[in-house]
């Protein structure tokens, strides 16, 4: 957000200041001092926008977490339309992020007309009074109140100054120093950091302290030939005001401290621990605002590329959901799934898009075209999974927030395989931002493209977009990349077939019948053992990869209890059979089985 990038400026340029305050103002290395200045300066602007990833390392060896199968209600998702805010049009400009906005493009204006006007001024009087050439500079002899200063290769002398005078002479190499040293670029390019930057108020402080180190280097230079004790009471007796900020001035208000670094010039002292101690300061700034903690687990290869095709939700015509603010859904979905598709290959998943553009998928003519074509695509391209991303919207209810996971309907072929897809990706966001509890479906009239699925689908509602805070995350850049990392992490796990499902409340749920226990979301061949605990009520299958799947709160039917109930769970007993039947059990035995040598020697 902007706010926050505002608030790091600040912080960063006003911690850089206090060190100078503390370590390096009025001190004797003025060089050192004029490239720290330019130097913080650009890093409090520059920091913020750096993205350093960092691994955590503490993480590597931790296990992918048990995955809850959620439960599944009915949703009041609608098929695609424009949710247009109501009210006064002219009230949506006076709330506060517009006043913000209007606010910091006054002040842009107003000191971009003061810096012009400066500029102005000074092209103004190069053409006003007549110059000669003293190498590659131009001297202009003027009666401005300010000269002399210089700007760039241009020193403006007052035609009362006598330049061939000592005092002339000292003066005159004071200017040929800021030319030759090229201060005026600093000071235009701290001015132009200015008008853009202007709501920072240790940007002054820079800006003046670095026009006070140019004097005291253009100070020094001058008083090098000469008494500098004389120089200092030449700077006494004709000391002005300055009048224009983007010159270098002989005379302004800084004339104590000018004074002080001339009589100190015979006085050197090297203060290396102040420089140094800006060492541990930058490691510090990196730390708090450059450097990003991952903690997500790296991705693990399938075997194989995944094909998803992300659907960002509306396009071109249908804009779907709009906030107050302008916002529009279409382009929030579409900036999510670009996302996905960049990260995707680090995922080793093969990501299709239905749109990649302002358009409705497939450039179609209208909206159910559109999602038509959304359906065919999963068939064209062979895709493994489908993943719809949307926003909603409730402007009547402005404190409903948090994401929602849409599923096809009960009657639908991959329902159950779809509830484990919603809830890995569920399990998967909401480590970083609330996630409702339960899936949602819509059985009569459905949606569309869940209706029409054929491979595992979900619709992922982003938020609502009418709420302030969900649109504040949705919205920024950085948490946009969150959220396509966490869905590519929920397809993963999902295609390595490796999750551990616990349910907490009883066994996995079906909303057909009320929710029962569902061993047919696992595969047979998938199963390498099972235990169960009667007195506990927990039946534990471990799976041929390594995993389990774990089925707590399990009643069992009793055949001698005459009071037993139905059934929560149906295991069908089969007899455990060697792959090829006996005679290939044989096989095995005779073949991999050798009596121990120490065995036969024992008798």
């Amino acid at each position: 957000m902007i706010l926050s990038y505002i608030i790091k400026v600040t912080c960063i340029s006003g911690l850089l200041f206090g060190y100078y305050h503390c370590f390096l103002r009025n001190k004797r290395y003025h060089q050192y001092n004029r490239w720290f200045m330019l130097g913080s300066v650009l890093l409090s602007v520059v920091l913020p926008v750096l993205h350093i990833p960092i691994n955590d390392f503490g993480s590597l060896g931790r296990q992918t977490p048990a995955t809850q199968l959620l439960r599944v209600s009915a949703g009041a998702w609608e098929e695609p339309v424009t949710i247009v805010p109501g009210g006064r049009m002219f009230s949506r400009y006076l709330e506060w992020p517009n006043l913000l906005w209007l606010l910091y493009s006054f002040g842009v204006v107003l000191f971009l007309v003061a810096l012009v006007r400066s500029l102005l001024y000074l092209r103004r009087i190069s053409r006003a009074y007549p110059y000669e050439r003293m190498e590659d500079i131009k001297l202009y002899q003027t009666t401005e109140p300010a000269a002399p200063f210089s700007f760039f290769r241009k020193i403006f002398w007052n035609r009362d100054l006598d330049l061939l005078s000592a005092g002339g002479k000292q003066i005159f190499r004071h200017e040929w120093f800021h030319v030759r040293q090229r201060h005026s670029f600093d000071i235009l390019f701290l001015e132009l950091l200015g008008v853009i930057y202007w709501f920072n108020p240790f940007l002054y402080l820079f800006k003046r302290e670095l026009k006070a180190i140019h004097e005291f280097l253009a100070d020094a230079y001058a008083a090098s030939e000469e008494n500098h004790y004389a120089y200092a009471e030449l700077l006494v007796e004709t000391s002005l005001r300055q009048r224009h900020a983007i010159v270098n001035p002989f005379f302004h208000n800084q004339i104590k401290r000018r004074i002080t670094m001339i009589t100190q010039l015979q006085r050197r002292r090297n203060n290396y621990l102040g420089r140094i101690m800006i060492l541990p300061l930058l490691f510090i700034l990196f730390c708090a605002f450059a450097t990003r903690i991952h903690h997500e687990q790296p991705p693990v290869p399938t075997g194989k590329n995944i094909t998803v095709v992300i659907d960002a939700g509306h396009g071109g015509m249908d804009a779907g959901a709009i906030a107050p603010n302008g916002a529009r859904e279409k382009d929030i979905t579409l900036s999510i799934a670009k996302k996905i598709q960049r990260l995707a290959p680090t995922y080793h998943v093969n990501v299709v898009l239905t749109r990649d553009r302002d358009e409705l998928p497939g450039n179609s003519d209208n909206i159910e075209a559109g999602l038509k074509y959304r359906t065919n695509l999963v068939a064209q391209t062979k895709a493994d999974l489908f993943l719809s991303i949307h926003v909603m919207a409730d402007p009547s209810s402005p404190a409903a927030n948090g994401f929602d996971i849409y599923i096809p309907g009960s009657q639908s072929p991959v329902h159950e395989k779809s509830i484990r897809f919603g809830s890995v990706l569920s399990t998967a966001i909401r480590k970083d931002y609330q996630v409702a509890p339960d899936l949602k479906q819509r059985d009569q009239p459905g949606i569309w493209i869940l209706r029409a699925a054929t491979v595992p689908s979900v619709l992922v509602e982003c938020g609502y977009i009418s709420n302030e805070k969900d649109l504040a995350y949705i919205s920024a850049d950085q948490n946009q990349e969150q959220i396509a990392k966490d869905m590519l992490e929920g397809i993963v796990q999902f295609s390595r077939n490796s999750m551990v499902f616990v349910n907490e409340n009883g066994p996995a749920p079906s909303v057909d019948t009320g929710g029962g226990n569902r061993l047919d979301m696992i595969n047979p061949r998938d199963i390498k053992s099972m235990s169960v605990l009667k007195d506990k009520g927990t039946v534990t299958i471990q799976l041929v990869s390594g995993d389990s799947v774990v089925l707590k709160n399990v009643k069992f039917y009793n055949n001698d209890s005459a009071s037993a109930g139905p059934s929560h769970l149906t295991i069908a007993a089969m007899e455990a059979q060697f792959p090829g039947g006996f005679k290939a059990w044989s096989d095995y035995l005779f073949k991999n089985l050798k009596y121990p040598d120490a065995a036969v020697q024992k008798k």
